[in-house]
């Protein structure tokens, strides 16, 4: 005599199985689709516009010990509470460099100071003030846009050795070139 159940059962119970299993899933996709989609969307780069062009997301220099407290854009700035990457375009004018900072500062500049890195995108988080669904800057970091068509290639995009060099002596810093 067999003590094994019914076909019939066990077809029965698997097939309950494959349903709740089906029904947890569905309900566990459900959810998380409602969840994604309810996440606002946070704030995001400007690629640029006109001649000025997104070149990354790069840190500020005034906190870099050998730094001298020499900005990473040592130029004109302009700061306020309507801030956008447009507006610091236009205040920009010809200069070779536009960033932002702060979600309110424009620093603009000919030169980009070699201490000065290219970061993650991420590192940029902070929105403007006068249009907070676009990046301008974070903390110590600036959204670097270059003035496309124009400089002289390495020289435009660090500053040349020689206008370092200037830089760092008119601070009083000692460079040694020669280790």
């Amino acid at each position: 005599m067999s003590t094994s159940p019914p076909t019939t059962s066990l077809s029965r119970l698997a097939a309950v199985l494959l349903l709740l299993v089906n029904l947890i899933l569905s309900v566990s996709a459900q959810s998380a689709t409602a969840t994604a989609s309810s996440t606002p969307a946070g704030p995001t780069i400007s690629p640029g516009e006109g001649k000025y062009q997104y070149v990354g997301c790069y840190n500020e220099t005034t906190h870099i010990e050998a730094g001298g407290s020499v900005r990473a854009l040592q130029g004109k700035p302009e700061a306020n509470d309507e801030m956008t990457p447009a507006r610091c375009f236009a205040f920009c004018g010809g200069t070779q460099f536009a960033g932002l900072e702060y979600g309110r500062e424009c620093w603009c500049a000919p030169h980009l100071s070699s201490l000065s890195e290219k970061l993650e995108d991420g590192e940029c988080d902070i929105g403007c003030a006068g249009e907070n669904g676009t990046i301008c800057g974070g903390r110590l970091r600036l959204t670097l846009y270059n003035q496309t068509g124009t400089g002289n290639g390495a020289a435009g995009m660090r500053g040349s050795a020689s206008s370092l060099l200037a830089g760092a002596a008119g601070l009083g810093i000692v460079i040694a070139w020669f280790l």
